[in-house]
Formats: C-alpha cells, structure tokens, sequence
C-alpha cells in the first residue's frame, strides 16, 4: 500500500472513537466482523468500495475516512433537493458551471482550487455514453496504461474499474483525490460531487453576488422547466 494510505487507517480509528464504539461494532457499519475490521484499522487490510457504501448506509462519512475533509453543504442543495428530471439537473449544473466561471473571474483564480477548476471542465465534458472514469481519462487526455501507473496497479485491473466491472477500494480513491485533484464523491455519490464544488466557490461569494445569483438560478429553472413542458406537449401530437 502507499504511505499515504496510512492515514485512512487513522482517521478509521479517530472516527471510532469519536462514536464511542469497539471495533465489532464499527465493523458492523463496514459490513465485516471484528477481526477484519481490526486489521482495517491497522493498515493491514484495504477498505473496499462496498465497505465504503455500507458505512455511508449506516450513517458514516466516507467522504472524511478518504479526503480527510467534509463536504461543504450550502445553498445550492436546496436547488438539488428541489430539482425534478435528470435532464433538469443534467442542465442546471451546468448554468452554475457558468455561474462559478463568472465567480471566478471576478475573485480571482488564485481564490480557486485547481480540484474546482477540474470539476468545471469535467462538468462542461461530461458524457453520458462514456463511465465516469472514460470521462476522467477523455478530459485528462491520458491513456488506460497512464491511468494503471498513476494507480499503481496493473493495467487489467484498471480495465476493469473503468468499464464498471470492479469497483476502487478506498487506496484509488485516495490517490484519485490527492495525485489527480478529483473529488471521491465523483464515484461514491456524483450529484453531491458537483455540489461540494459548487458550493465550495459559493461560498467564498460576496452578499450581493449571491443574491444576483440565486434570482439567475430561480429565472433559469423556469426556463428549463417550460422546455420540458413544451418538449412533451410536442411529443404528445405526434
């Protein structure tokens, strides 16, 4: 294992004894017995993908075991919460990609991480013909063996993740978040990727920007929604 991977082990450990639990019982929240989870927690075993959603489904924080951070709640996952169709969303993200380009500019672009900066393109990019991760390797312009060495695993098993066939252990997701500058949540939970992001520029917003903001968003989600109107209405007398 990489070195860095260490620290996931830590914060297992400090994430533990915060809820005042024994290990059998954050094994449970994992998904594993006492004795796995005890080599988990030494470093000796990885933390797999499913052990990573079970702990989500039992009111853990994979999010912080990987990145070692929280993700930043605001505003704009009301508009989520409040947001109907794939496409609806699929098209308001992409006018706070906007948005956060304008923000930008006007902050400064030393005020903006480069993590940020790649969720925009990756956003502006996305296609949904492609895996999450043939979308990472297209805007990067990187090949599957480029990818395999930056993982440091074998090209194979790189394959595999990228069509879907195996799922990253929390190790590739570490290394996603700290070699390629790309959120965990991209994989664990994508809607609540973009957000952290967004919210994360959003927050460093002047008051009247904000404000300015939020009437851009609420005019453009009436908009969206009279498209979707129309495009059934049409569909409909055909």
């Amino acid at each position: 294992m990489d070195k860095n991977y260490f620290s996931i082990p830590m914060r297992l450990a400090y994430y533990r004894k915060l809820m005042n639990l024994n290990q059998a019982q954050m094994g449970e929240k994992l998904g594993v017995t006492q004795s796995h989870y005890s080599k988990q927690e030494s470093g000796l075993k990885g933390i797999s993908y499913q052990n990573l959603k079970c702990f989500e489904k039992n009111g853990g924080d994979p999010f912080f075991l990987i990145t070692g951070e929280h993700r930043t709640v605001g505003f704009l996952d009301q508009y989520l919460e409040e947001t109907g169709s794939a496409e609806e969303r699929s098209q308001l993200f992409g006018i706070l990609a906007w948005a956060a380009g304008v923000w930008g500019t006007c902050l400064g672009t030393g005020l903006l991480t480069e993590r940020t900066g790649k969720c925009m393109r990756l956003l502006q990019n996305y296609s949904e013909d492609l895996t999450v991760w043939e979308n990472i390797r297209r805007v990067e312009r990187r090949s599957q063996e480029e990818m395999a060495g930056i993982f440091d695993i074998n090209i194979k098993r790189y394959r595999k993740i990228e069509k879907g066939y195996s799922m990253p252990d929390a190790e590739i997701l570490q290394t996603l978040y700290e070699k390629m500058q790309y959120s965990p949540l991209l994989v664990l939970d994508q809607k609540k990727y973009y957000l952290d992001e967004l919210n994360r520029v959003w927050a460093l917003l002047q008051p009247e920007w904000r404000r300015e903001t939020e009437r851009l968003v609420g005019q453009a989600r009436k908009l969206i929604r009279l498209s979707e109107e129309n495009k059934k209405e049409m569909d409909g007398k055909k």
